[in-house]
């Protein structure tokens, strides 16, 4: 089974990339337009990411987490 966002921690800045369909549309409807994008990935300060994780998971998707 495949997770609808990987994060992968890198100390003061997380990349949450959303793989799935249902992930890029909760993108979407969630996170504003002038949010920064590294590649495919959104980059998140490390005070935000644990709002950002408990959101998507409140929705019912699954995140998958890793080190870089």
């Amino acid at each position: 089974m495949t997770a609808d966002f990987v994060v992968a921690y890198d100390g003061s800045l997380s990349l949450v990339t959303p793989v799935t369909p249902a992930a890029r549309e909760w993108v979407e409807h969630h996170v504003p337009e002038d949010a920064p994008w590294f590649g495919p990935s959104l980059a998140v300060e490390w005070r935000y990411v644990d709002a950002l994780l408990e959101g998507m998971e409140d929705d019912g998707l699954t995140v998958s987490c890793e080190d870089i």
